[in-house]
Parts: structure tokens; C-alpha cells; sequence
């Protein structure tokens, strides 16, 4: 992973930092490793300071200096925890292979590398602690500044020590400049706000987490996240070139939601509160008396996380203009607020109103995947199977608003009016057979009727973006169209964010594109890679459980969460910034370790009867740096342990879009099970439920294996059909509670999967794959067809 730079610095001050760097002398304990082992990486206190200066300068919008008193602190303690605005609205998480972003991480890493108040945390969960805990003590106004100076002063002081210097009356220029650009030069502000370094004597048991055992971890997650994207894309052959846009929507608004929690979190409990962020939930930690208005806030978010007014993450400012089409084309369409009067909407010069926002945003609770918000327990395996299941978080679909007939919701048929249009084809191609006295037979009735039928579904495919009504499209037919709310702007997000991420990496030189693109050339996508981290559950597992106070044990959790995030995107960024400058390989999904990549490329025209010609991919050596980074960079796990990855790469000869994410998606779960059985013996298989098997043996080949990494890429055709349980529907019943008739209900049947005598672990796996929907009172229970392996 590249290190911090900063363009447009005195060189010479930029050299002075390097010959500085030496082995920290403040090291911070080693959070995946046993009490007593501390990270052994180098880095420089005033490249830490330079790095935050640059965040605070460049924060979009109004200059940081100028906020009130609160917001200033705000800032700069998003800025130390790595989560500051890196574009308007945006934030790391929100935008995670941004350039900016993956520096706001690496500085707040640097922080985290870095000896806190105590020898037992680090600098970046003192400070964050500090702020927590004047928030959860009541945000007493007369208490910011003395608790802001004294995040400074320990953020001075242990930078000081790390770079060897000793105290000093005058500022360090690094630290001076920080403070230029978090409260400006003016006296006032430098009497009250620039820190005297006399605050720190006998407080640093401020900078540890307050209120012991008087607090609550919760957390909110989203369930099946898979099947969800799986069944919000369309799944028509003619529509498989727009599948991507669909795909990168649906992710897109899932992390829009997860930002609008953390956002709501960050206000109410702090952003030091969130323990675990990543993998569509959010974990924190909140005082017994917040966590009924946390709870509010966050379901909530569900319905306002890009509401116009609302939205705590301002999410409705990052999609703006996206959101002003979309609002006018469901307008257009016919599907707004029936309570909202022509008159009132006529007088908003948008042409859309508050009311309609909600009426819109009542449908998209009901379509979002299974989402559940519950207080941390542990589910132990000693507890009969009904408690542990009743201490389950449970994954709800609240239905406040029906989504009527919708072309991609499965109430309606897109292609309605082809059969009409093939009949009328079918006819002509009669009269004119007839016309030349050639013989019409039923055989030629059904060839001209699939192939006018064929024409017409594609050429109605073909204008997708038109029904959908997008800015760019020479005419919008959204008035004809039935599509909700959520699918238009799935398509409209993800046409919006495919434009946005084609922009970051622009070639800096004459050979960094890799591609000389002639004039008017389309692109095509030439191949597809799913990847997803192997075993990561296995790494977060903490074990020192007996050794450490509740609290140390929540600020190693917090910590490993943070690091394995900052680790990962400065990882996957660096594979992309060496080898795939101007936009050759594109990020379709980045969520977290879940990660689908595609290339784009020029493909010659045939002549001559020759078949076409597909350039050389370069979509191989982004993996292939990607797995290198990752065994360099995460190398702080104890013995044994190491993060790899396992992905499916399809290779196109003709295939489109669908066929490619179809044949990625079945390649990367043979890798699992490559990998799985390649690894038989390896700490990387050991949970706490038993040792992981593969679903299914399949011996790696020599050649899957990338280098000399741990990682694997199956892109040969050497690949079974994986499918599950296809021909086993979903358990579905009307719910009240958990009992021994229901699960005994559920266990008949899944009796193919399960047996005769399954015992309780083998049900739990099936039980929690469940959601319940709600609708007007009544509730209904669903239990997904099981990942497990067959017993019959």
C-alpha cells in the first residue's frame, strides 16, 4: 500500500519526514494478537499531522474554520477516525475506492498504529473515546473546549514522542498548520482554541471508554443480502447489458442506508461508539439511556435515508440531480401521493413535494432485503434450540405500502404488447410468402412468429433507458411505463455511480491507460471477476475472552474492525491505481470483502469470415496484485492466520453481461470449495461451530493458486453446476412465536437436508436463515432453502 503524499509541499519538508522515519517508538498494542504483542509498523507523527491538516483543508463546501464551535470538533474527530467528507455528502465507506478516501483511512490507521492515553489502546480510540464519552455524559456545551484541547494536546504530545522531540513552548509547524486550518489564525480563536499543553495532568482516565457495564452493544444488520440483489435485477436475456446498472444500484442503496444509520449513530453516541462496521451491518455501543432514541433513529433511517429534508447523511445532496429526475419521472409516470392535490404539486417549482418523498419512501421499506436491530447477545450452543433461536436477531420486512403492478417486481410483464407486434410480423411475413405463391405451413407460422416475437422483445429491451426516463436518453417514454419507485432509482443510481467511478483513475502518462482509444469506439465488457475474503470470520474471533475487561475487549473489536476495513480498500485501491488506469477494470460492487469486478475493452470487428479479437486483459494482474497486497499488508494475525481471497473469472468469447456474471458467480464458489480443501488442516478452517468444509471436494489445480499467495482464481471450464437446492421451495406459514410444532414443521420439510435425526446445530443453521414480513398486523414467517449439504 502506497503511503500519504501530498502534492504542491516544500520538497524539502516532505524529505525531512522520510530521513526522520524510523521504528515507532509509542507502538500500540497489536489487537489480533494476545495481551503483550505490539504492531511493529513505522510511521512519522508529522506525516500523521500533515495528513489530517489536508483532510481538514480540503473538507467540501464551507471551510472548516468558519463553523461553529461544535462543528469544528466534529470534523476533526471524524477526521482522526476516518470518516471524513471526502466529496459533498460523502464519505470513505460511502465511496471507498475514491483516492481520497483510501487516504483518510491510511492517516487514520497511521493514528491507530500509534500509543493512546494508556500503553493498552491506541492514539485513534483515545481521542474517540474522549468525544464518546462527552457525548453520552450529555454534549455540555461549557465542557467542548477544554475536552477538544485535550484531544489536541494528546494528539501533540504522543506524536511529539513518536518522532523523538522534546517539549517545546513554540508549536511544531505540522502541528501549527492543523491548527490554522481547524480554527484559523485570528486571536480569539488561537487564545481560546489553540491548546496551552496544560490539560492532560491526571486526565487520561478521560480517554478511556466511561460508564462500565452501563451501557448496551447494538446492532443493525441487513439479512440475505444476496438473494435480495438477485431477485431486484431483472433477469431477461434481453436486458442483460443493463445488468449492471441494476447490480451497482442495489448495492449503492444499501450502503446509502448503512450511511445514513452511521451517520445517526456518529450524532447520538459517537463515531468512536461503532464497534463493527462492514458486511451490511453496523455495531455499536450506546448508554442505557439512549438506546431507545438510537433504536428510533436508525428504523428510521430506513425510510429517510435520502429524504430530502430528513436525511442525517444529507444523502439527498451526493444524488441530487439523480433524484430530481427520478422524482419527475415517477411524477410522469403516475406513481405519486393520490393525497397530494394538482394544485399544491403544480406551485413546487420540481414538480414533486415532501409528501410524495414519503409516499415513495412507504413502498421502499417493503422491497428492501430483511433487515433486523437488536441487542448483542450470545447465542450459546447450551441453550435449547428454541431460546437460542428466540435470541436470534430477527430479520424483518415491515410493508407500509403494497408496490403495485411493477414490470420488475414480478406483478407485470415488460414485454406485454410483443405478442401483438409478433402477430402483426408473423402476418406479413405470410401475406408477402402467399404474394410470391410460395407454400405457408404451421412450421412457418411458428418460425416467423418466434423471430418477429424475437425482434420485438429486443428492440423493446433496447429502450430500457427511455421506460426508465433517464436525463440522457432522446425520449422519455416514463408516462407508458410501469416501474416502481425502488427500480427506477436502482437504474438510475447505478447508471449515476458507473459515470462517477469511470472518472477517479485517469491516465497520468502516456502508457498508463493501457488503451489508446480511437475515436467514436464503443468499449464492451470483456470479462467479469466475483471475489469474496476467505474466512474472515475466523480472523476477527478474539481470543482472549478470559484475559480482558469488557472494555478492552470492545476497543480490540473496534480496532481489528477498523483496521481489516482501512487494510482492505488501501489494498484493493492499490491494485487498481498500478495496473488499471483510465477505468480498464471497474468496481461494479465493492461491499465490503464482496467485490465484483469488470473489464472493459475495444474488440476488433470480424472481416473476412475471421472470427473477432479480444485484446489482451490486464483484469488478471489486478488480482494478482491485489492478492500480493493483501499477504504484505495484513501480516499482524498471529501464526497460522492470513488473509486471502477466493474468486471466479469469466472470460468472454461472444457471451454478454448476464452469461458472464452467471459463469463468475459459479467459478467463485468452486474456488471456495478449492480453496476449502487446499486449506484441509489450516487454522483458517477452525470456528467456533467446528471445522469448515467445503460443500463439496474439489482438489485445487497448480495453477488456480495466484503466485506464491494464499489466494485462488478458478477461471477455467472445469466447473460443476453448483445450484442449490432448486428443486426444494421456500418454507413459508403464518407466524406468532417460535414453538416445537413449527420448527418441527420446518424440519419435515427440509428432511432432504437435514434427515431423520438432525441434531440442534444442524436446525439452527436452517432456522437462522428465516425473515418475517409484516403486513397491516398479520405476520409470515419465510425460511430459505438451506446451505447445507444434502443428507438423503
Amino acid at each position: 500500500m502506497r503511503g500519504y503524499c501530498f502534492s504542491g509541499r516544500d520538497t524539502r519538508d516532505v524529505m525531512r519526514c522520510l530521513i526522520r522515519r524510523r521504528p515507532p517508538l509509542l507502538p500500540a498494542p497489536n489487537p489480533w494478537r494476545d495481551p503483550g504483542h505490539d504492531l511493529d509498523r513505522s510511521v512519522n507523527g508529522g506525516e500523521i499531522l500533515e495528513g489530517l491538516t489536508r483532510i481538514i483543508e480540503e473538507w467540501p463546501r464551507e471551510k472548516t474554520a468558519a463553523k461553529l464551535e461544535e462543528a469544528r470538533h466534529l470534523r476533526f474527530i471524524l477526521a482522526v477516525a476516518g470518516y471524513p467528507e471526502i466529496d459533498v455528502s460523502t464519505r470513505p465507506f460511502d465511496w471507498p475506492i475514491h483516492e481520497r478516501s483510501l487516504k483518510a483511512l491510511e492517516v487514520s490507521r497511521m493514528l491507530d498504529d500509534v500509543e493512546g492515553a494508556s500503553k493498552d489502546t491506541s492514539l485513534r480510540s483515545s481521542l474517540l473515546n474522549r468525544d464518546m464519552n462527552w457525548r453520552w455524559q450529555g454534549k455540555r456545551k461549557k465542557e467542548l473546549k477544554n475536552m477538544h484541547n485535550q484531544c489536541l494536546e494528546l494528539l501533540f504530545k504522543q506524536l511529539r514522542k513518536l518522532d523523538g522531540e522534546g517539549p517545546d513552548d513554540r508549536y511544531r509547524w505540522q502541528e501549527e498548520a492543523l491548527l490554522g486550518a481547524l480554527h484559523g489564525y485570528d486571536n480569539n480563536r488561537i487564545h481560546a482554541w489553540w491548546p496551552k499543553m496544560d490539560l492532560l495532568d491526571g486526565c487520561e482516565s478521560l480517554f478511556d471508554i466511561q460508564q462500565d457495564g452501563d451501557f448496551v452493544e447494538l446492532e443493525f444488520q441487513f439479512h440475505q443480502i444476496q438473494g435480495w440483489l438477485n431477485k431486484m435485477v431483472p433477469g431477461f436475456d434481453e436486458l442483460e447489458g443493463t445488468k449492471q446498472r441494476w447490480l451497482r444500484g442495489a448495492s449503492l442503496l444499501l450502503e446509502a442506508v448503512n450511511s445514513e444509520a452511521r451517520q445517526r449513530i456518529a450524532a447520538l453516541t459517537g463515531i468512536g461508539s461503532i464497534i463493527i462496521d462492514g458486511g451490511g451491518r453496523v455495531t455499536w455501543i450506546s448508554p442505557q439511556s439512549l438506546k431507545d432514541k438510537c433504536e428510533e433513529e436508525i428504523w428510521l433511517s430506513l425510510k429517510q435515508f435520502l429524504h430530502l429534508s430528513k436525511s442525517t447523511a444529507r444523502n439527498s445532496i451526493r444524488f441530487e440531480s439523480t433524484l430530481l429526475n427520478w422524482s419527475s419521472r415517477n411524477i410522469e409516470s403516475g406513481d405519486f401521493n393520490p393525497e397530494v392535490s394538482d394544485d399544491d404539486r403544480g406551485r413546487s417549482t420540481s414538480g414533486w413535494v415532501t409528501a410524495d418523498y414519503d409516499f415513495w419512501f412507504d413502498q421502499f421499506v417493503g422491497l428492501m432485503p430483511p433487515c433486523s436491530l437488536a441487542e448483542k447477545t450470545t447465542h450459546d450452543s447450551e441453550r435449547p434450540l428454541i431460546e437460542r433461536i428466540q435470541s436470534y436477531p430477527r430479520p424483518i420486512i415491515r410493508v407500509i405500502s403494497e408496490c403495485e403492478e411493477c414490470w420488475f417486481c414480478g406483478t407485470a410483464d415488460f414485454f406485454e404488447g410483443c405478442e401483438d407486434t409478433a402477430e402483426k410480423g408473423r402476418a406479413k411475413a405470410e401475406t408477402e410468402a402467399l404474394a410470391a405463391g410460395k407454400p405457408w405451413t404451421a412450421a412457418d407460422n411458428k418460425e416467423a412468429f418466434g423471430e418477429s416475437m424475437a425482434k420485438a422483445r429486443k428492440k423493446k429491451a433496447f429502450s430500457i433507458d427511455s421506460y426508465i426516463g433517464m436525463s440522457g436518453s432522446k425520449k422519455s417514454r416514463a408516462s407508458e411505463s410501469k416501474i416502481c419507485s425502488l427500480h427506477r432509482l436502482l437504474y438510475l443510481l447505478g447508471h449515476e455511480q458507473r459515470v462517477k467511478d469511470s472518472s477517479i483513475r485517469l491516465p497520468i502518462g502516456q502508457e498508463s491507460s493501457h488503451m489508446r482509444y480511437p475515436k467514436g469506439r464503443d468499449r464492451k465488457v470483456l470479462a467479469i471477476a466475483m471475489l469474496d475474503a476467505n474466512s474472515v470470520g475466523v480472523l476477527f474471533r478474539e481470543r482472549c475472552q478470559e484475559d480482558l475487561s469488557k472494555t478492552e475487549l470492545l476497543d480490540r473489536k473496534r480496532r481489528r474492525s477498523f483496521r481489516f476495513n482501512a487494510t482492505w480498500w488501501g489494498a484493493f485501491g492499490g491494485s487498481l491505481d498500478d495496473v488499471s488506469r483510465g477505468d480498464r477494470v471497474a468496481t461494479w460492487v465493492a461491499a465490503g470483502d464482496d467485490v465484483i469486478l469488470a473489464e472493459y475493452g475495444q474488440v476488433s470487428n470480424p472481416q473476412g469470415g475471421r472470427p473477432a479479437e479480444y485484446p489482451e486483459l490486464v483484469i488478471e494482474d489486478v488480482l494478482e496484485r491485489l492478492a500480493t497486497n493483501l499477504r504484505e499488508e495484513f501480516y499482524e494475525f498471529e501464526s497460522g492466520l492470513f488473509l486471502s481471497y477466493s474468486a471466479g473469472l469469466a472470460i468472454t468469447r461472444g457471451e454478454r453481461i448476464g452469461a458472464l456474471l452467471k459463469s463468475s458467480l459459479r467459478r467463485e464458489k468452486s474456488a471456495k470449495n478449492r480453496w476449502k480443501t487446499g486449506m484441509k488442516g489450516s487454522k483458517m478452517l477452525e470456528t467456533e461451530d467446528g471445522i469448515r468444509e467445503p460443500e463439496r471436494q474439489e482438489e485445487p489445480d497448480d495453477s488456480d493458486w495466484i503466485g506464491d499467495t494464499k489466494s485462488i482464481v478458478v477461471k477455467g471450464d472445469t466447473v460443476a453446476d453448483n445450484s442449490e437446492g432448486g428443486e426444494v421451495e421456500e418454507f413459508s406459514t403464518e407466524f406468532h412465536d417460535w414453538d416445537k410444532n413449527l420448527i418441527q414443521e420446518i424440519c419435515k420439510h427440509y428432511h432432504s437436508y437435514l434427515g431423520d435425526s438432525p441434531d440442534d446445530d444442524d436446525v439452527f443453521k436452517i432456522l437462522k436463515r428465516h425473515h418475517i414480513k409484516e403486513c397491516d398486523g398479520a405476520k409470515t414467517l419465510c425460511v430459505l432453502v438451506p446451505k447445507l449439504k444434502s443428507k438423503s
